[in-house]
């Protein structure tokens, strides 16, 4: 399903230092120190806000587009794309007040959080149709690659998040099954634009952001930078320090040649991060979870923190070669560094007994990329061809502390009566650590999208991928296994347009997702498993119009079974299945009420070369019903007022299927309602927005996550912010 609609129309106790990138970091401090200063020194005009009474405004589909930089299908309205996309922009983020990736989502219903909160390593994890992204593959930011791994990107920088959902194995090269998330930055404005905001989240959360945009030297030279400060404490007695600074620079060079670059620099420190939970299936035996307990408890021990820095340069050149003809040339490299020592939390029985299992954790990830991309329209006889060609190179190699998989178990005690641990085996500075992984993907790809009469078109792509997959003893260095192989993963779609509202379309995508490393919690963790192929088909069909829009998409997933047996091992063999249903709509009711909602219907089971016992069962982490509802009001008495609610029901799922027991554990579904309200007008001659979100209205408790780990769901929480356009 595509649903892209905006309703909003108008310092910590533990410092370890990492031996990061420091021309990077350096760069953009300099950078954006120097560009802030001179847009303070311009004289400013506001951006107009578009008129909230359209509908048309709110359907951005047709305007938003997949950029040429964001993946092999080269440039075109995301309405037109044969799979299911879902945005949002930087109105409807601040509107919400949405701090990670799972909140800024929360519309969707085929959208949920994979285990943790906002406040910990594993707050941008996010699951789509049942189905979990990775660490490495999954995110883009402007189309390009990165970890994410504990990053938090920083969305005050952001301007749209796009999510292609289902596999992507042409369009992106090696990635999970479950979509890619793009975030794209905020680009520099032709007119001067400087606006700063302060906000307040619960529980004592302070923040501060400067955006500031424009273009000097005769309009040559277009920048945009953002700063981005945040401190405080949260509702869990997590201190948090972050900072952060992002930086597009935009410089013509001749004719339609035009050198692009952007950077993008956080330090993010979390002292005393809220705790994962999984289940001691050595044990456990009980059907479901104990119930969840207040979120709002301090569940993390002093020693605990977490410390991610991220650093990420691009630079490129982008050149209109001829009408209808456009070549891009990028080069990249991002640094992600992590220092946690972390607390898992083993669940032994139903009664809330657990083990609290720390490991002193050390990750670097070194990633470098290059891609071209040419794309261009042509005609051979009544027949048009929109073609995209590109070459790419990504080489990314991961650094793992020697303590990461020696962690330390303390007796632990229950949930319901918990006093936090003392740790005594943090390691005091940076562990002894060395090459992990390392992973080369090399690729070429060509697409050709055939409009063959006004209405039907056909899309065909190839990817060829030469892929290797490394992994090391970090102790020796020694090489411990190596995967090598030459991958073609093609697409095919069928589109049709009746009206240029209305899209159908029929597509085929097969797709390769990096191996997962295995983690702590079983008995060959540590281990790097085999790439894992996947097919997918989607019959959709997508309609826009000046009062209402609708989608449907019926989609069928399988790729390669990844399970834990009886002796707690992770291994590979047989398959998965997931079919499904996701449909959508929106429609504007009289001027001032706009509803909206979205449901998705799964099946998703073990299917073919499984063990009898698995065979059948339910996928971990999929729900059979997920859906939500949103309403928008414009109060007519109030100008620029307005108020909103959404409520987001996630059904039952499976955490762990406990094979040593013949037994599945499963945790309910919950539903989280959220209100909010927004105003914009003028003071003292300035724009000014207030926005206010209260978070789960009702308080309501519940676990929060799947198998790869669950958290206590987040309290009823306040967060507000003020905008002011200078």
């Amino acid at each position: 399903m595509e649903f892209i609609f905006d309703t909003n129309r108008s310092a910590m106790r533990r410092n370890t230092s990492h031996n990061s990138g420091p021309y990077v970091r350096a760069l953009i401090l300099g950078v954006a120190a120097g560009i802030s200063f001179s847009a303070h020194a311009q004289s400013t005009a506001a951006q107009s806000t578009a008129d909230s009474d359209d509908l048309s405004e709110v359907l951005v589909s047709a305007k938003r587009v997949i950029d040429s930089g964001a993946s092999a299908l080269g440039t075109r309205a995301l309405r037109d794309t044969p799979f299911s996309v879902y945005a949002i922009g930087s109105e409807d983020i601040e509107k919400h007040q949405s701090a990670s990736l799972p909140a800024a989502f929360s519309k969707d219903a085929s959208v949920a959080r994979e285990g943790g909160t906002d406040y910990n390593m594993y707050a941008q994890r996010i699951s789509v149709r049942g189905l979990s992204l990775d660490w490495v593959n999954s995110v883009r930011v402007n189309g390009l690659p990165l970890t994410y791994y504990g990053a938090t990107l920083p969305l005050e920088a952001v301007e749209e998040v796009h999510l292609l959902k289902g596999a992507s194995g042409f369009l992106y090269g090696v990635g999970a099954p479950g979509g890619i998330v793009n975030y794209l930055t905020k680009r520099p404005t032709d007119n001067p634009l400087v606006n700063f905001s302060a906000g307040y989240r619960s529980d004592r959360l302070f923040s501060q952001h400067l955006d500031a945009g424009g273009r000097v030297g005769g309009g040559a030279f277009g920048y945009r930078v953002n700063l981005v400060n945040e401190q405080g404490d949260t509702y869990a007695d997590s201190d948090v320090d972050r900072k952060a600074v992002t930086a597009a620079f935009e410089v013509p060079i001749a004719g339609n040649l035009k050198w692009v670059t952007d950077l993008l620099y956080q330090d993010s420190k979390i002292a005393r991060p809220e705790p994962l939970f999984v289940l001691d299936t050595s044990v456990y035996r009980a059907e479901r979870l104990p119930q969840p307990v207040d979120s709002t408890r301090t569940l993390a021990s002093d020693q605990s923190f977490s410390n991610t820095e991220f650093a990420s340069g691009t630079t490129g050149l982008e050149w209109r070669m001829a009408d209808g003809w456009d070549l891009n040339v990028n080069y990249g490299k991002t640094y992600t560094g992590y220092r946690f020592p972390y607390e898992t939390l083993r669940l032994r029985n139903v009664g809330g007994t657990y083990v609290n299992r720390m490991a002193d954790y050390y990750d670097v990830f070194d990633y470098d990329f290059a891609r071209a991309l040419l794309q261009g329209r042509f005609e051979t006889g009544p027949v048009t061809h929109h073609l995209t060609g590109g070459v790419s190179w990504q080489d990314l190699i991961i650094t793992y502390g020697t303590t990461n998989y020696t962690p330390r178990d303390q007796p632990g005690g229950s949930l319901y009566d918990y006093s936090p641990e003392v740790w005594t085996n943090v390691f005091d500075g940076t562990p002894p650590h060395g090459k992990g992984s390392h992973y080369l993907e090399k690729s070429a790809y060509l697409s050709d999208t055939v409009g063959l009469t006004e209405k039907l078109s056909v899309l065909a792509g190839l990817r060829f991928t030469r892929y290797l997959q490394e992994s090391y003893n970090v102790n020796t260095g020694a090489r411990t296994s190596v995967y090598e192989k030459d991958v073609s993963t093609p697409t095919l779609a069928l589109i049709y347009k009746p009206q240029s509202s209305v899209t159908g379309y029929l597509s085929y995508v097969q797709s390769l997702q990096q191996g997962p490393v295995v983690g702590i919690t079983y008995a060959n963790a540590g281990e790097l498993l085999n790439p894992i192929e996947s097919d997918q088909y989607e019959l959709g069909v997508k309609v826009e119009k000046a009062a209402w829009a609708a989608s449907v998409a019926v989609f069928q997933l399988s790729k390669g079974a990844t399970y834990v047996n009886s002796s707690n091992y992770m291994v590979q063999g047989g398959e998965q299945l997931y079919k499904g249903v996701e449909v959508g709509g929106r429609v504007r009711v009289g001027q001032s009420w706009v509803l909206g909602s979205s449901v998705v219907l799964l099946d998703a089971t073990y299917t073919k070369g499984v063990n009898d016992w698995l065979m059948d069962r339910r996928l971990p982490g999929a729900s059979r019903f997920s859906g939500a509802v949103d309403v928008t009001y414009d109060v007519p008495s109030v100008s620029g007022l307005n108020l909103h609610a959404d409520v987001k029901f996630l059904g039952d799922k499976v955490i762990n299927h406990i094979q040593a027991a013949n037994l599945s554990v499963s945790t309910g579904g919950y539903a989280v309602a959220n209100i909010g309200g927004n105003w914009r007008g003028k003071l003292t001659g300035h724009d000014v927005v207030f926005s206010a979100e209260m978070r789960n209205l009702l308080d309501r408790r519940y676990w929060d996550g799947a198998s790869g780990g669950f958290s206590p769901g987040a309290p009823r929480t306040m967060a507000v912010s003020a905008r002011v356009d200078f």
